[in-house]
């Protein structure tokens, strides 16, 4: 059965597809956007870092604890210093799930985030060969 479609029909099957296109690039836009840890990459963009929240290393993750119980015994001042000179709130005793993301710098120092319940809690650079601890600025 060979029937012609009119032209308001094609109009109409023109612009529903035209709507279903522009809707599945608005929602891939929103997809984009919602890794994880995009908040957290764009902490590190603002810092003037060129990363993608795929780049991170999750190091672990801990329920319902804080950045000092995961970290017992290990001395966090200079995190805690390093951590509010770059701009986060650099409290180890904050309550909720702890996420420690790594980024591996081109020159042997690594970028440490600790997520309490998915915002950037502790930021800083470690040095690999020496441990020693400084600000992301």
């Amino acid at each position: 059965m060979n029937e012609k479609v009119d032209k308001k029909t094609q109009i109409i099957v023109l612009a529903a597809a035209g709507v279903l296109l522009l809707a599945a690039l608005i929602l891939g836009g929103t997809l984009t956007g919602a890794h994880p840890y995009e908040k957290a990459a764009e902490s590190l963009r603002a810092l003037g870092y060129t990363l993608k929240a795929d780049d991170f290393y999750v190091a672990g993750t801990f329920g319902e604890t804080d950045i000092a119980s995961v970290l017992s015994g290990v001395n966090l001042q200079q995190a805690v210093e390093a951590s509010q000179d770059a701009g986060f709130p650099g409290d180890p005793y904050a309550q909720g799930e702890i996420t420690l993301l790594l980024l591996a710098l081109e020159d042997g120092r690594v970028v440490t985030l600790f997520l309490c319940n998915g915002d950037v809690e502790l930021g800083f650079i470690q040095k690999l060969n020496t441990g020693e601890v400084e600000s992301l600025k």
